[in-house]
């Protein structure tokens, strides 16, 4: 964007090409500053051939176009290149600003408009608006990169925070260092396969005890309630009961189902149902014990802190009593066993009490509200 000039007293403006990490340099061998529309020309030419993807070429090129556009408008420009150092940092911001004297000195400018591709040349603003007030930034955007700069300047910072900040590197680093200093002795001792197995079990355990936040919720323990110990508990006991109808399941399956999946995977079509069938019949009566214990503790601990949350544990107690019998009786019907007309009538059965609780629960709420507010 340009930003007229007139009435401020400024009698020249050069736009300013800023290079910081210095392709023009290191690239085409060119030794900066450049200044005036043919040099500066050739410097992108020059820039381009030696890379063509190189987008500072294309800012170059911008830059010489920004200075034709405002000497079409009646402004007295001039077009000039400065770099600074590869490495960037500090020495680099001196010499875009030595250079940019040199400049501003041999131009006479009086105003300065900055073009640049980037947030990298960017950050060189608060060291080069001393010498001259900058009138105008243009934001050179490479149609097929976007800011996709930007975005590798920021993962380049996280990067060297991880190495370099000692609060982070011992994670990043110290810890994949020292796991891996001790695969390479366990292999050298010929441990490789069972150093893998630990490796993978600790791994997952730390991955489970960080995403459930288990860590924290043993800190906790010492400052909990005795309610909150009474559905600890419950819970704890309900996940183990859970667990043990799972395996319950899986020993009520018959044997020859198994071996008839184990010969050829695609007769899980035909098998499939009878396996979930069997499984069912065998978990159902543990898995709905958990769960019930489950939303029994839950209920104890809401009536404990005198919450309304035990019309929500009441209803999914009546919930989980209901479907009962037609989960029973579906598994049946996988099994080749039940009748599907049973099982409408347990289903109709069942949103009726539930539609009753649930209403039941509604007004009770309600009650409850209107005593408040009264």
């Amino acid at each position: 964007m340009s930003i007229s000039i007139k009435g401020r007293g400024l009698n020249k403006l050069v736009v300013v090409c800023v290079d910081r990490d210095d392709d023009v340099g290191s690239k085409a061998k060119l030794k900066t500053p450049i200044l005036g529309k043919e040099n500066c020309l050739l410097a992108a030419s020059s820039l381009a051939l030696a890379d063509p993807e190189e987008a500072d070429a294309n800012t170059i090129f911008a830059a010489v176009r920004e200075c034709e556009d405002l000497k079409n408008k009646g402004y007295i420009c001039d077009v000039a290149v400065i770099a600074g150092k590869p490495e960037r940092g500090m020495e680099a911001d001196e010499k875009v600003r030595d250079e940019l004297k040199k400049v501003v000195e041999l131009s006479k400018a009086d105003g300065l408009v900055l073009v640049s591709d980037g947030y990298d040349d960017e950050q060189v603003i608060p060291v080069i608006q001393s010498l001259a007030p900058i009138i105008s930034v243009r934001r050179v955007v490479i149609k097929h990169s976007g800011r996709i700069e930007e975005s590798y300047q920021v993962l380049g910072r996280y990067l060297r925070m991880f190495i370099s900040e000692p609060r982070y590197a011992k994670y990043s680093l110290g810890i994949p260092g020292l796991i891996l200093f001790l695969l390479g002795v366990l292999n050298y001792l010929g441990l490789i396969r069972e150093a893998l197995t630990l490796t993978l079990t600790l791994l997952g355990i730390v991955f489970i005890i960080r995403g459930f936040n288990i860590d924290k919720l043993v800190g906790s323990l010492k400052s909990l309630s005795p309610s909150s110990y009474l559905r600890l508990f419950t819970l704890v006991t309900s996940i183990l009961i859970i667990l043990t109808s799972l395996l319950l399941g899986f020993t009520e399956i018959p044997k020859e189902l198994l071996d008839k999946l184990s010969e050829n995977p695609y007769n899980i079509l035909s098998v499939g149902p009878s396996l979930l069938g069997y499984f069912l019949q065998g978990a159902v009566n543990f898995l709905w014990i958990g769960l019930g214990i489950n939303l029994i503790g839950s209920f104890l601990y809401h009536w404990l802190k005198k919450s309304l949350r035990i019309l929500r544990d009441l209803v999914g107690i009546v919930i989980l009593a209901l479907l009962y019998l037609p989960v029973t009786q579906f598994s049946l019907i996988l099994a080749g066993q039940g009748s599907a007309l049973t099982l409408f009538f347990y289903i109709l059965l069942g949103l009726a009490l539930t539609f009753l609780v649930v209403v039941l629960a509604y007004e009770y709420i309600i009650a409850k509200r209107r005593v408040k507010v009264d």
